[in-house]
């Protein structure tokens, strides 16, 4: 099922095992985790926050201002689901999902797809309206990252704050009540598992998304620092 979770974490800590039950901060797959009541911590509307995709364009051969072969689009907090889900729009191969992360109470809905190859998108919605989106991707090539991070970095200008500690690496965007991330796990041999997401603060908070727990999870993933050998005596 789709894992409302950093695509790092899949086989690491924060997932469910392999019969759908969800896991706890710990790892401890039998215990779920608390549904609590989050309301969200501004208002449903959007914000310079949003999360970018490039698609290719509609053909319209008699309009010459279209010189580029695709298009720029995003999805925002306060956007309607059928908004939000032509941003990254569905696989032939996808099956589509309802599930709520365990953390959100019944106020809220989700909506999306994944396939079986480690893809997914989805968006978490309150009173109808798109209050977080996240998109997944597992395997993928470092080209993949740096395609998702330029978009970001168009719609958004430069991440106001950075994490670089191998495996992993973030990139977080702020404005006012919202956030949007991006995030990525090296697996070796060049793959990467990439995860997108954006939304309200505190809906974020409650799947584990905020600059706090990425600098706990980047410090737990870190590889050590190779050993300089032991000195020669003299």
């Amino acid at each position: 099922m789709f894992r409302w979770l950093l695509a790092f974490t899949v086989g690491i800590s924060l997932v469910g095992c392999e019969s759908g039950a969800p896991a706890t901060a710990s790892g401890d797959a039998s215990k779920p985790a608390a549904e609590t009541t989050v309301f969200p911590a501004g208002p449903v509307q959007r914000s310079r926050i949003g999360l970018f995709n490039e698609l290719p364009r509609p053909n319209n051969p008699g309009d010459p201002s279209e010189r580029s072969s695709t298009i720029q689009v995003q999805v925002n907090v306060g956007d309607s689901p059928e908004q939000a889900l032509k941003v990254f729009p569905t696989p032939k191969s996808a099956y589509l999902f309802s599930d709520l992360p365990p953390s959100l109470s019944k106020n809220y809905e989700a909506k999306g797809w994944e396939t079986a190859g480690g893809e997914g998108y989805g968006v978490i919605l309150y009173g109808g309206n798109v209050v977080a989106a996240m998109y997944q991707v597992n395997g993928q090539p470092e080209s993949m990252l740096e395609q998702l991070r330029s978009l970001q970095e168009q719609g958004m200008g430069t991440a106001q704050y950075k994490i670089d500690k191998r495996p992993v690496q973030f990139w977080f965007w702020h404005d006012g009540s919202q956030t949007l991330m991006l995030s990525s796990y090296d697996k070796g041999e060049g793959r990467l598992n990439i995860t997108l997401v954006m939304g309200d603060n505190n809906v974020l908070d409650a799947i584990g998304v905020s600059e706090k727990k990425a600098d706990l999870d980047a410090n737990r993933l870190a590889r050590p620092a190779p050993s300089l050998g032991a000195r020669p005596q003299g």
